[in-house]
């Protein structure tokens, strides 16, 4: 298990190509990423600016398993919970087989925990699966920055060690 890991939201970069393509350089940027082949949206999210939609996305734990990868993100608070789009999860879901909610027991409702998420609760002793998650059974793979994060974690901890 790794904590606080983040990957690029490639739907992000899309509408992000798009405004570019809408902006002073627009012809510049048009012809570049025709070249290079990058992902453009095809419009842009009512409110979408570049300045309030971060590109990247940290999730608290990855989880390796036989079959892939699962991520964690840990809630302590319902207001933290309630906070959390499809938007902020949708890089992860689409990179790992699952997509986990852990939070202290009784703080969400299964019912509440959006649909394709699992939740986990943890009393203080034990470890609950409150709700299943779906598997996504064809993920993307994961980034080369992510593996790079993880072999960086490790070599500190052995150097630690």
């Amino acid at each position: 298990m790794v904590r606080e890991v983040s990957i690029g939201d490639a739907q992000v970069e899309a509408e992000m190509n798009l405004w570019r393509m809408t902006g002073p350089r627009g012809e510049w940027w048009r012809k570049h990423l025709a070249e290079t082949g990058a992902p453009v949206a095809y419009e842009l999210p009512d409110g979408w600016t570049p300045y309030n939609t971060p590109p990247v996305r940290r999730i608290d734990a990855l989880m390796r398993e036989t079959a892939g990868y699962t991520a964690i993100e840990i809630k302590v608070t319902r207001a933290d919970f309630k906070r959390d789009t499809h938007e902020k999860r949708r890089a992860w879901q689409a990179h790992t087989r699952r997509f986990i909610y852990a939070t202290p027991a009784g703080l969400i409702n299964p019912s509440e925990v959006p649909p394709g998420c699992g939740l986990w609760e943890f009393d203080g002793s034990r470890l609950t699966i409150a709700k299943k998650a779906s598997i996504n059974k064809e993920p993307l793979a994961l980034p080369r920055s992510v593996f790079d994060t993880m072999l960086y974690r490790v070599s500190n901890y052995e150097r630690a060690a």
